[in-house]
């Protein structure tokens, strides 16, 4: 109902690479995905492989906990992620908000980060569980070098390639140009508004 449906939280863009991502299959891929839909605001959320990991580990709890009958540690991070589908789909609950309040619901595509922090916590927790098996004078070793390690590959995975297109290097250059002589007719001090 109104613009829900296409402002709508869609799985499939969360759990894509991100668009220009470093390997060129994935970043084929997102392409492919990206020009199917359109343009779209939120079409290039990306949750990243570590939480891509974390979702699988929260819905394997989640299904763990349904068949089984029984608690399991991950379980509650599946239900998290689940309810944060079910409000950001456009047949979930932002579709009764949009029927029945306002059609004017747009925010529903920007609820990608809560899906992406509820899965790093899942991530975040199963790593915990496997440091408990360290030793316990090296496992704040292990821990920092195991953070550290997550850190560089999340900014590695999450933060595209870029390269400037060669036909918009001359109009970069004259820019740049042009900044160089505003500031050097300014001169260093003053503050320039426009």
């Amino acid at each position: 109902s109104g613009e829900t449906r296409y402002y709508q939280l869609r799985l499939s863009s969360a759990v894509l690479p991100t668009p220009n991502h470093r390997i060129p299959a994935f970043a084929r891929i997102r392409e492919r995905y990206t020009q199917s839909l359109g343009r779209r605001e939120g079409s290039d959320e990306s949750i990243g492989l570590l939480g891509l990991s974390g979702l699988l580990i929260g819905f394997f709890g989640l299904y763990r906990r349904v068949r089984r009958r029984a608690e399991h540690p991950f379980s509650r991070y599946g239900e998290a992620q689940a309810l944060i589908l079910f409000f950001g789909n456009g047949m979930g609950i932002s579709f009764l908000v949009s029927s029945l309040i306002s059609p004017v619901f747009r925010s529903v595509d920007r609820i990608s980060p809560m899906l992406a922090a509820v899965s790093l916590f899942a991530l975040g927790g199963a790593i915990d569980r496997i440091l408990d098996r360290v030793r316990a004078d090296r496992r704040d070793l292990v821990a920092a070098a195991v953070g550290v390690s997550l850190a560089a590959f999340a900014v590695w995975d999450q933060v595209p390639r870029f390269r400037v297109p060669a036909e918009y290097a001359p109009r970069l250059e004259s820019d740049r140009r042009f900044a160089e002589r505003v500031e050097s007719e300014v001169g260093k001090g003053p503050v320039l508004q426009i």
